[in-house]
């Protein structure tokens, strides 16, 4: 699952990703609050391995949005998409779950 709020480098994350052996971008989203919901109403099957989330996004931040997403799905490892160079939000989410 992709959460990323801008659409061309939703689509570059896409084109990268589409037609590599072993993954399927399953789910793209642009903001946590549709994300979170669509993974509280998925089957159990549909729910991702991994989340690529984007720190930034409007309204709910991908900070924020991270605790509902391991709440969500404690087996789903998040992995943060940032051009943040700031330390403090790389501690942040690895202290509230990010895998990496």
């Amino acid at each position: 699952m992709l959460v990323e709020d801008n659409p061309a480098y939703r689509k570059s994350i896409t084109y990268a990703l589409n037609g590599r052996d072993g993954i399927n971008l399953s789910h793209q989203f642009g903001t946590a609050e549709i994300a979170i919901q669509s993974l509280l109403e998925m089957e159990p099957a549909e729910v991702p391995e991994v989340i690529l989330l984007d720190l930034n996004l409007p309204g709910m931040s991908g900070l924020h949005a991270l605790p509902d997403f391991r709440q969500s799905t404690p087996q789903t490892q998040v992995i943060i998409l940032t051009q943040s160079n700031r330390e403090a939000d790389i501690m942040k989410a690895i202290s509230l779950g990010a895998s990496g």
